[in-house]
């Protein structure tokens, strides 16, 4: 409980801002390699990321970890903004990561959250 009495209050003005510093689009090229995913991940005017992941849901979860923090968004507003929604694949996307046959490809990911209810 003391915990909370010095936690800061979220600014709807710096929510928004964080908001969207969040890319509107952005590209994975993935791989197979054994029992894992290998993918590279371009952000922000060519920064790329690499990781590991072993199935599609963490493949979802690692990304979206990656551009909250190659944002530089603050972990309290990230679990605010998670709230609206996350970067997900479409089902299809999801069936390709998950499917062993399927050794490669390329995805575009777009943001589909929109900034409706923000913080007061």
């Amino acid at each position: 409980m003391l915990f909370n009495l010095f936690k800061k209050p979220l600014v709807k003005e710096q929510f928004e801002a964080y908001f969207n510093r969040l890319p509107d689009s952005f590209d994975i090229d993935w791989r197979k390699d054994g029992d894992f995913i290998v993918a590279n991940l371009k952000v922000n005017d060519g920064e790329e990321y690499t990781f590991q992941v072993i199935s599609a849901e963490e493949f979802v979860e690692v990304m979206n970890n990656i551009l909250f923090e190659a944002n530089q968004i603050p972990y309290n507003y990230q679990k605010e903004i998670f709230k609206l929604g996350r970067f997900t694949l479409t089902d299809e996307q999801f069936n390709e990561l998950n499917d062993k046959a399927v050794k490669k490809s390329e995805l575009k990911i777009n943001k589909t959250c929109q900034l409706i209810n923000q913080p007061a």
